[in-house]
């Protein structure tokens, strides 16, 4: 029924799904930005403006949210932004919720932005394609979410929360310069995102974060013991690793200072 404008499919009850990837999608895959894609607010900036423009190719967008509840796309910041993306002429939204009490997601300011018509359309379908995503997440050994990650963050102090961020860059560069780990769960895929205890001591070193060994055998402990690094012997050292993709990663970054 949408074929004649381009239509961006979001799948709300993925694990995988954030609000960065999502304006990441849209500026990359339907109006070909190239440039560097900066902040949230940049993005939406720059969607409202191409829409806007009257000399524009694409006349109109339509997004269509499957589980706009979903577990990932709950959070404030999310909702606020996609509700700012809805209020954008020419930028049309269809959602679908699962949880009957969805809508306490959404304040005064959210419920006028976003403007819904509301259409009770119960499938009665069964939640195969949700469920099975959803258990396939949960059942992968080590996986961790950015609010958790945040979360532990947020206890540590201002020192602890840079050395994460130095492993987390290594890792975020090096995914970008091979463009081929999209599993960095599965450490044998993922060797070349991780630093070994030498490399990584020596850049927390050059930085000022630690003074000596024994700080940062202390620091990483802590980071172990709330499963937010991880560790892997290997034949020549002991190598250290995030299992979280260079976007998730990305998106702590951005919220951790």
């Amino acid at each position: 029924m949408l074929n004649e404008s381009p239509v961006f499919v979001i799948n709300g009850f993925s694990p995988a799904v954030s609000i960065k990837a999502i304006l990441n999608g849209i500026s990359e895959q339907i109006l070909k930005y190239t440039g560097v894609l900066g902040t949230v607010q940049e993005q939406i900036s720059r969607i409202e403006d191409y829409f806007t423009d009257e000399k524009r190719k694409i006349k109109k967008i339509f997004l269509l949210i499957h589980n706009i509840d979903g577990i990932n796309l709950r959070n404030d910041k999310t909702q606020t932004t996609l509700s700012l993306i809805a209020a954008i002429p020419n930028v049309h939204l269809i959602a679908s919720i699962d949880h009957i009490n969805a809508s306490f997601l959404w304040d005064n300011a959210k419920v006028y932005r976003y403007n819904f018509i509301w259409h009770d359309i119960t499938t009665f379908e069964s939640y195969t394609i949700e469920t099975s995503f959803e258990n396939s997440f949960m059942l992968q050994k080590n996986q961790l979410d950015a609010r958790g990650v945040m979360h532990v963050l947020s206890c540590l102090t201002s020192n602890g929360r840079k050395i994460f961020r130095v492993l987390a860059e290594h890792q975020i560069i090096s995914e970008a310069e091979s463009h081929s780990i999209e599993d960095t769960d599965n450490i044998g895929e993922g060797l070349s995102l991780s630093l070994s205890h030498s490399a990584y001591y020596n850049l927390c070193l050059e930085k000022f974060l630690v003074s000596n060994e024994t700080t940062f055998r202390t620091q990483l402990t802590e980071f172990k013991d709330h499963k937010i690094i991880y560790r892997k012997v290997t034949a020549n050292s002991d190598v250290y690793y995030i299992p979280l993709s260079a976007t998730v990663l990305s998106e702590i970054l951005e919220n951790i200072e």
